[in-house]
């Protein structure tokens, strides 16, 4: 039956007004014609209708499918109010973020290292200790040409004691970032110290940090990558709204939850387990 409607509103089903707007939203969300989601809204009503005349809304056994219907009505309403507007450059900068590996990798400086480890509490005798051990290594591995060779002379050298560890380590940023999918972050003055090698096979001087007193030698600079921001807006499109919508959820879920108590049983699964279920 074709009427004239009130403006705004694309369809009615009895006293059920569908507005155009809501059926527009549910669509651009779904990817769905404006035609497909008005019949299905039209569909619903009509069963809805129909369930409510015969008072079904109220069964025992109904009553949980409809709040669970309404509950994912309300999460597709926010999917769809959230879809809107296009990820702004702030959000596509902090997705960029998480996945920097891929589309922001900086410079890349991979090398081996040896640290003279000293204990958190070591005293001043004992760093000095260390700071002679690294001193010895870096004259050791002066003349190096590759990190076997490195590793060779390091551990050649008398450690009077001192703990000494020799190894090859995944790339870094001069910021700290490991440039690899495990991550992780190396301290700062390793990090700045490794990012001044210019070239495989340079050594650097004793280093400093809080785990001790390195010297390391640079066996690869690895290439960036930067990917332009639109691009990367329609890669990271979909993790942006994703997050917007459970980010509106999780409000949703705290004004509710301080609106309403909610109890759990901690035994009922146990009780419903305990159960005796009859098939027909």
């Amino acid at each position: 039956m074709v009427a004239n409607l009130d403006q705004g509103v694309a369809a009615r089903v009895g006293p059920v007004e569908i507005r155009a707007d809501v059926i527009a939203k549910f669509a651009a969300a779904q990817n769905l014609s404006l035609e497909e989601v008005r019949d299905g809204a039209v569909r619903d009503a009509l069963f809805a209708l129909g369930a409510e005349k015969e008072a079904l809304d109220q069964a025992t056994m109904v009553r949980p499918a409809v709040r669970a219907r309404l509950a994912r009505a309300r999460l597709a309403a926010i999917e769809a109010e959230t879809a809107q507007p296009p990820p702004t450059d702030e959000e596509v900068e902090a997705a960029t973020a998480r996945h920097f590996l891929e589309l922001d990798r900086p410079e890349g400086f991979r090398v081996i290292h040896a640290v003279a480890r000293v204990p958190d509490d070591a005293d001043d005798a004992t760093k000095e200790k260390a700071r002679a051990l690294a001193t010895r290594v870096a004259s050791a591995v002066a003349d190096a040409e590759d990190a076997s060779e490195f590793e060779s002379r390091a551990k050649e050298v008398e450690t009077d004691g001192v703990d000494l560890l020799v190894e090859a380590l995944e790339p870094v940023a001069a910021d700290g970032r490991v440039l690899h999918p495990s991550g992780g972050q190396f301290v700062e003055p390793f990090a700045a110290a490794a990012a001044r090698l210019s070239r495989p096979g340079e050594k650097s001087p004793v280093v400093e940090t809080e785990f001790g007193f390195h010297v390391m030698m640079l066996l690869e600079k690895t290439p960036g990558k930067r990917i332009r921001i639109e691009e990367r807006r329609a890669i990271l499109g979909s993790e942006i709204l994703a997050n917007r919508a459970r980010k509106e959820t999780g409000l949703l879920l705290e004004r509710l939850r301080n609106e309403r108590s909610v109890h759990v049983e901690r035994s009922a699964f146990a009780l419903i387990d305990g159960l005796q279920v009859l098939t027909p």
